[in-house]
């Protein structure tokens, strides 16, 4: 919903954040704790991208080569719903949902591929583009 932010961190980490709860308070310079932490990744996270369709989706990215898909709703945040395990060959670097098609996600990777990924099927890409 608004006002939530999602960040990685190299500490291998996915938070979420309420702004809207540190907008309430209404003090400037208020330290904002995250009202959740994602942990699957065994090397720094470099991206996450919010789902523009489903507000209960976000995907993440990292040095560990995995893409994962996350469930962020109560009870479900312990460990991604999808896990595309090598997704590339290098460190995946960035990952985006279409702003469109709620069923494609693209990624990027240190080894030079961009690659578009249909959630309906994860097992393998739709398209490489070198």
């Amino acid at each position: 919903g608004k006002g939530r932010l999602c960040t990685c961190a190299e500490d291998k980490t996915v938070r979420i954040w309420d702004v809207n709860e540190a907008l309430k308070e209404g003090k400037n310079g208020m330290v904002v704790r995250p009202t959740d932490t994602l942990e699957y990744h065994t090397n720094v996270v470099e991206d996450v991208d919010w789902h523009k369709r489903d507000i209960n989706m976000i995907g993440s990215c990292g040095d560990d080569r995995l893409i994962c898909l996350w469930d962020v709703r109560e009870g479900k945040r312990n460990k991604p719903m999808h896990i595309i395990k090598d997704a590339h060959k290098g460190d995946v670097n960035c990952l985006a949902f279409h702003p469109m098609n709620e069923f494609l996600l693209a990624s990027g990777s240190a080894d030079k591929t961009v690659k578009l990924w249909d959630m309906r099927n994860l097992k393998r890409c739709v398209s490489n583009c070198y």
